[in-house]
């Protein structure tokens, strides 16, 4: 069987730590081509890859008829342009997240994908963590009863530390990243809690430092009552990745410890579940993105990120 030909648009860091590797550690298929406005860049990834075809050019990825897969790495304002380009020429596109920066936009790309029926889907990545699907698992079967309310924490020292540009990283470019912490961080969490109790968000309310952010709070509440709040910051050095689900019958806390979910039941039960994490073959975390993108592109799994959870995710970072 033919390999499927992938093609990337972006080579910043998220292309670099999960997009390329896990494209290529897949036997089914062949990553061929990858672009950025940094072509000295680009093509010392190319070449350090294996990739036969790098530019600067996005149009030349996104209009050959040989590539069959997209994934979008650029700054978050770009996200739907070059999305809707490849789906008019019929590629299935993986968006980082935000998939869009408005509604209109995030629509047009559902129903262009829904006309030219092909796979659009989010890089939401945390649904995939093992820690979370084991989340999952024991939210579904009633552990700590109903769940009525949430914390959840995503702090880390900012772009500056670990984007390829440093200082420079389009993350701090307001016309670019249309976002700040809130597009980085927070929209992962809005999605993570909305599949983990499996409802969207009612009312909420965010507040953040400024108005391009490096710091915010929101809180949420779901029709049926449940409320909570999530908190991201660029501004924590020592990280805080903590989680808590409070339920009728106890509490669950995961992100405290690396690979652990912790359930606390009322009655006085305590239990500490280590999860196995998924390795790819160079020894780091197999995020799943791309895998369950490609076996969607395949026809062997069904897209398992809906756009309901994806459109309220953006509208509440749009406040």
């Amino acid at each position: 069987m033919s390999k499927l030909k992938a093609g990337i648009i972006g080579s910043g860091k998220i292309a670099q730590v999960r997009h390329i590797p896990e494209y290529l550690q897949r036997n089914d298929v062949e990553l061929v081509a990858i672009c950025d406005v940094n072509l000295q860049r680009v093509k010392k990834i190319a070449q350090t890859h294996n990739i036969s075809f790098a530019t600067n050019k996005q149009s030349e990825i996104l209009q050959s008829s040989d590539i069959e897969l997209i994934s979008i790495c650029t700054p978050n304002a770009l996200h739907s342009k070059y999305a809707l380009e490849a789906l008019n020429h019929n590629k299935h596109v993986l968006v980082e997240k935000p998939m869009a920066t408005n509604l209109k936009d995030l629509k047009k790309l559902y129903k262009t994908a829904r006309k030219h029926n092909l796979v659009l889907m989010p890089g939401h990545n945390q649904r995939f963590d093992p820690v979370h699907r084991q989340v999952k698992e024991l939210i579904d079967n009633k552990a700590i009863g109903n769940i009525i309310q949430f914390t959840s924490n995503y702090q880390h020292p900012g772009p500056q530390f670990w984007s390829v540009d440093k200082e420079n990283s389009w993350f701090f470019n307001q016309k670019l990243s249309s976002f700040g912490a809130l597009g980085d961080l927070a929209i992962h969490k809005l999605d993570l809690i909305q599949w983990l109790i499996n409802q969207t968000f009612s009312e909420w309310f965010v507040a953040k430092n400024k108005a391009h952010d490096s710091r915010a709070s929101i809180s949420l509440r779901t029709r049926s009552g449940i409320v909570g709040s999530i908190n991201v910051s660029w501004n924590n050095p020592l990280q805080d990745h903590r989680t808590v689900l409070y339920g009728t019958k106890g509490t669950i806390v995961f992100g405290e410890e690396l690979h652990e979910v912790s359930i606390h039941r009322f009655n006085g039960e305590t239990k500490i579940e280590r999860i196995q994490p998924i390795l790819r073959k160079d020894g780091k975390p197999n995020s799943g993105i791309i895998d369950h993108f490609v076996e969607c592109v395949k026809g062997t799994e069904s897209l398992s990120i809906d756009s309901k959870h994806v459109k309220n995710s953006l509208k509440v970072i749009l406040s």
